[in-house]
């Protein structure tokens, strides 16, 4: 979270994910709350947030590719660079979609992740990975909001069980991950394709079930905030 390029800001990526897309006056409405209150069509937001998914999960098969290449020992260096970066686009994908459907800006005013970022985050992640608690600690934060409330903000001391709960179903999820890529590693002259396949196949499938999570949300369709 800390390395540079991780973090994306809200405004900034609404504006250049917005411009071409819908009429000025829309595009200020969305920065200044979301995109669902500016009326912009699901449809849009969807070709949009397809687009985000396809542009992160090239960049990470890429480097993941190259890092794969030297096989053998240079697993040794290659494996913790190749988590790193995975792990790096996997958190600016996060923020894209959920920026798009309807979430305010995470990072704090400083433009850093704090304490609260991080457990957000957690929640997220665990959908990405089918982990049905996040699913339903998230919906269910929806659902109860304030009607008065700007927009939906996780309360993350009442949810602080869920997220050790998830952190705690991540740590196997991940481990098993980790696993698969680093044996793709091992294997010399093979290791950048089998490395880049394995990234390929494995980031794709998370982001689309976080994409198919977030756009079911009613923070997400215009004619469910319009209400």
């Amino acid at each position: 979270m800390r390395l540079p390029g991780v973090r994306v800001k809200r405004e900034d990526f609404l504006r250049e994910a917005l411009k071409r897309q819908v009429k000025p006056q829309q595009l200020e409405t969305a920065v200044e709350s979301t995109p669902a209150e500016a009326g912009i069509p699901l449809k849009t937001i969807n070709k949009i947030a397809k687009k985000a998914i396809w542009t992160e999960t090239r960049r990470v098969t890429a480097i993941s590719a190259t890092a794969g290449a030297p096989g053998g020992f240079a697993i040794a260096g290659t494996l913790p660079a190749d988590l790193v970066q995975y792990f790096g686009h996997v958190i600016r994908l996060q923020q894209k979609l959920i920026y798009l459907y309807g979430w305010e800006e995470i990072a704090t005013d400083d433009g850093e992740f704090n304490e609260e970022s991080l457990e957000q985050l957690t929640l997220f992640l665990g959908v990405m990975f089918g982990v049905k608690s996040a699913e339903e600690a998230v919906s269910q934060l929806i659902s109860d909001r304030d009607s008065e409330a700007e927009r939906p903000q996780l309360p993350t001391a009442v949810l602080y069980p869920v997220i050790a709960k998830v952190a705690t179903t991540l740590g196997y999820k991940m481990s098993k991950h980790i696993f698969a890529r680093g044996l793709s590693k091992a294997v010399p002259i093979m290791g950048a394709f089998t490395s880049g396949g394995v990234t390929y196949t494995a980031f794709k499938p998370l982001s689309k079930r976080l994409q198919t999570f977030l756009k079911a949300l009613p923070i997400a369709d215009p004619k469910s905030v319009r209400k």
